[in-house]
C-alpha cells in the first residue's frame, strides 16, 4: 500500500488589523514575557545601530 501526499495551494490574506490584537494580547498578558520582549527588541535595535 502506498501513501500519496497531496498539497492544495492557495493564497492566505492576513491584515495587520485583524492579527494584531490578537498577539498583542497573546504576548504582553505576562509581565515576565512583556520584560523579555522589550529587552530582546532594544538589544536588536542597538545592534542595529
Amino acid at each position: 500500500m502506498t501513501e500519496q501526499n497531496s498539497t492544495e495551494q492557495g493564497t492566505i490574506s492576513i491584515h495587520t488589523d485583524n492579527i494584531f490584537p490578537i498577539i498583542k494580547k497573546w504576548l504582553y498578558s505576562e509581565k515576565e514575557i512583556f520584560l523579555r520582549e522589550l529587552v530582546s527588541n532594544a538589544v536588536d535595535a542597538m545592534h542595529k545601530m
